[in-house]
């Protein structure tokens, strides 16, 4: 037996001391032994497991995860069966229960999973960037789009407003990922945040470019760069720049001087940076030298 928490009291004594026989589904008072109700249903399964293995071998349902598409349940026609009848009766009950958008967002469900494991993103962007891409297919703005392309949109459109500035991709990181143009997400992108900014109540959040910063460098290195951030952005020399861009050129700037005051040479490229990042080394190489161009200061290291 063991004892119930409840709001049930004895009808005998008043009592709230009251324990369960889960063998007989009885609730009894301890202090007068009343038997306060029976014949109860046992809400748990009929089987008995003694380890994981067995409650996982013998269980036969689980939770239903969420999704933003309709979860229709029906009978399943196997492909084993080779009469004819059967192989006609299945593929109209499939017409029947899938229609052409079910299927879409199925297909598009599969995408995001694989380029959010690729690109090592959390298992609730994959659920946001679905709804985004329900949102947008209803309103019929990936008409004649590539399925990668929109699902690499939609995957972007959730990093933008992220909190967390690591879980934040770059385009260049998300198009190498599936292998196409920026230009191409980045339009696609920029329709559905025009259409669906006020739906979505989309706001991007402002990165600033020591966000990136602790992934680069550490110890004094990332000191000094924080002062050259600080620089930056009092003279307001990164406005209209991604921060991404702008943290990497100051990585550089950091690392060139850092190890000249040793007389060694810098042990970051241009190149490892932009890999760390998600861009291109020709993108750290001009915004260093704009950077060079317009910074005027003196750092002590």
């Amino acid at each position: 037996m063991r004892e119930r928490k409840t709001n049930w009291k004895c009808p005998e004594c008043g009592g709230t001391n009251l324990v369960e026989d889960p063998e007989r589904g009885e609730i009894i008072c301890r202090d007068c032994s009343v038997v306060v109700a029976e014949r109860r249903i046992d809400q748990g399964p009929e089987w008995r497991a003694y380890n994981s293995e067995e409650r996982e071998e013998r269980s036969r349902a689980t939770f239903m995860r969420n999704s933003p598409t309709p979860v229709q349940l029906g009978t399943f026609f196997r492909r084993s069966y080779e009469e004819e009848e059967f192989r006609r009766l299945g593929k109209r009950h499939n017409q029947v229960m899938f229609n052409s958008r079910t299927k879409t967002l199925q297909f598009a469900g599969e995408r995001i999973d694989k380029l959010c494991s690729s690109l090592g993103l959390p298992s609730y962007f994959r659920g946001e960037a679905l709804r985004i891409y329900e949102k947008a297919l209803r309103k019929n703005l990936l008409r004649g789009e590539n399925t990668d392309i929109s699902c690499a949109a939609c995957i972007y459109y959730v990093c933008r407003g992220s909190e967390d500035p690591r879980l934040e991709r770059s385009l260049f990181q998300i198009s190498k990922a599936i292998d196409q143009p920026i230009r191409r997400i980045g339009r696609v992108y920029r329709k559905i945040r025009s259409e669906l900014e006020e739906e979505l109540n989309f706001k991007p959040k402002l990165r600033n470019p020591w966000d990136i910063l602790p992934s680069i460098l550490e110890g004094e290195e990332l000191r000094v760069a924080k002062k050259i951030a600080e620089v930056v952005k009092e003279n307001k020399i990164n406005a209209g720049k991604s921060h991404l861009t702008v943290g990497a050129a100051i990585a550089y700037i950091t690392n060139v001087l850092y190890k000249a005051k040793r007389g060694e040479r810098g042990y970051l490229t241009q190149d490892k940076i932009a890999s760390k990042v998600g861009i291109t080394d020709v993108t750290v190489k001009n915004r260093y030298k704009e950077l060079m161009e317009k910074l005027e200061f003196i750092v002590e290291i």
